[in-house]
């Protein structure tokens, strides 16, 4: 008999529990049991079902919250693009005020040489 309790305490992983291993739907002779009432296993599965739909609440908020920054990223490097082409445009605005036309002279200098 004590041969078989090592062999289920083996497959049993050494005690290591899971929630979907079917190994654990037994108690070997010999391990630590508790036994609650079904009112009290009522709660604790209640407790399980509102912990889990927490989780699974969060975890949407959590996917929701980084596609908006994702979407957030985008649109910053969208406007951080249009702010240098803005830039640009500005300096080559200023450049063209701030320098003296080059047409305008040459045809003086044609106009007195005739």
């Amino acid at each position: 008999m004590l041969e078989i309790n090592e062999e289920l305490f083996k497959a049993k992983k050494g005690g290591e529990y899971s929630r979907n291993d079917i190994s654990n739907d037994f108690a070997i002779p010999g391990e630590i049991t508790v036994t609650i009432t079904l009112n009290e296993y009522r709660s604790l599965v209640s407790a399980n079902a509102i912990f889990e739909k927490r989780i699974s609440d969060l975890n949407s908020e959590r996917y929701g919250a980084q596609a908006e920054a994702n979407a957030l990223k985008q649109e910053r490097e969208k406007l951080i693009k249009e702010i240098a082409e803005l830039k640009i445009k500005i300096s080559d605005l200023l450049m063209e005020k701030n320098t003296p036309p080059q047409d305008d002279k040459g045809e003086e200098e044609e106009e007195e040489e005739d």
